[in-house]
């Protein structure tokens, strides 16, 4: 079977190490997804532990169309009724469209769906589909006239993990709180600092890798209403993330200000499974102190949009240069959409990678410490291992 992962623009590589990792061959990275193959049972074990995937899809067809005519009789030749039951509630969740001769993702749209209904209706002798069972969400994705089919199989995105029940205004996406812990290459055996947790989304994603715990372990998808994989496959997969957990060494502090965020954060911590693998403490970033000689400092800091003040952010990141001076051989990596950065920090950037973030471009910048601390991977784009 052929699948597609979406991530955020700018994820695409973290991902398509990740699944590269599961042991899956990948074909394309690239816009904002990672297409890959692998037999049926893959779909669930890519669900389990993709930290950085958005959403997963099946694909189920590809083929060239330049007129609706065109694009009904393929989708109407497709055999639906293999894979959806009579009473299927199937949808055409999404059209996107870019420099073909199908210019109306509205029309297309209406097209699609009417040879979709209409070869279900024929295939069980139906006069109007019900569309009381579970949902068949299909996406149409049509560039340069080539037409993807894909079956979305995940239902809520994948960075709603379950854990975080708590949260202040604009939380950091789990799925980029786990993609920047992999570009900054950390792994359990390297201390870290998140000074600004808020509700503690970088201290659980980085203590559920020390764990090697599957990020979705906890949570269910849409797939699994369907018939298409066994309830044996899927408990087996489940069966092998939970036996995947290990114990971990980590140290992981998160601090804030704000007690509230300090009682979210543990809260969420707690609901991760992770609350003996992170601590959070009340702290101003000014404060924080480390016995150790090495380690990193990974945050997302508020910025200009958050503080709705850039010139309050930026005297916030001057203040970081205090950390800086108590921690001078520690590594620091800052998510933030605020541009002066690395003058705030008086330094400039080691390197600095573009992920967007909820509409915003954001950078990751690396300001890589004198010397890398002690089972710091340099030479790997990404860490992070499973069993």
């Amino acid at each position: 079977m052929k699948f597609m992962a979406s991530c955020t623009a700018g994820m695409e590589s973290p991902l398509a190490y990740e699944i590269k990792d599961l042991g899956l061959d990948v074909i394309d990275a690239s816009d904002g997804k990672v297409l890959f193959e692998g037999s049926e049972d893959v779909l669930v074990r890519a669900s389990l532990w993709l930290r950085t995937a958005e959403r997963l899809f099946i694909i189920l067809d590809e083929f060239q169309a330049t007129t609706s005519d065109e694009l009904f009789e393929r989708l109407y030749a497709y055999d639906w009724q293999t894979l959806m039951p009579r009473n299927a509630n199937v949808t055409l969740a999404r059209v996107k469209i870019k420099k073909s001769m199908l210019k109306s993702p509205r029309v297309t749209q209406s097209v699609a769906q009417k040879a979709v209904f209409k070869k279900l209706c024929e295939s069980y002798s139906l006069n109007r589909l019900p569309l009381s069972g579970a949902l068949y969400p299909l996406h149409l994705y049509i560039r340069k006239n080539n037409v993807t089919v894909a079956l979305e199989t995940s239902g809520e995105g994948l960075h709603k993990r379950g854990y975080r029940i708590l949260s202040g205004k604009a939380p950091l996406r789990e799925t980029i709180a786990a993609g920047i812990l992999m570009l900054a290459r950390w792994n359990e055996k390297i201390d870290l600092i998140d000074p600004f947790c808020g509700s503690g989304t970088i201290p659980i994603e980085a203590a559920m890798i020390a764990r090697n715990q599957a990020p979705n372990m906890h949570r269910s998808f849409l797939f699994e209403e369907w018939d298409l994989l066994s309830k044996d496959t899927i408990l087996d997969e489940r069966r092998k993330a939970r036996k995947a957990v290990k114990v971990s060494q980590a140290k992981i502090i998160g601090y804030d200000s704000d007690w509230k965020m300090i009682e979210y954060a543990t809260e969420n911590a707690k609901k991760a499974g992770v609350l003996n693998d992170c601590t959070f403490e009340k702290m101003p970033m000014e404060q924080v102190k480390a016995e150790e000689k090495y380690g990193y400092v990974l945050t997302n800091p508020p910025y200009g949009e958050r503080l709705k003040d850039s010139e309050a952010a930026f005297n916030l990141y001057q203040q970081m240069k205090h950390l800086k001076k108590d921690l001078p051989d520690w590594s620091y990596f800052i998510f933030t959409s605020h541009e002066g950065v690395e003058k705030a920090f008086d330094m400039k950037a080691s390197k600095k990678k573009w992920i967007t973030n909820s509409g915003l471009k954001t950078w990751l910048y690396f300001f890589w410490g004198p010397k890398p601390p002690k089972g710091a991977d340099v030479d790997a784009d990404t860490s992070g291992n499973h069993e």
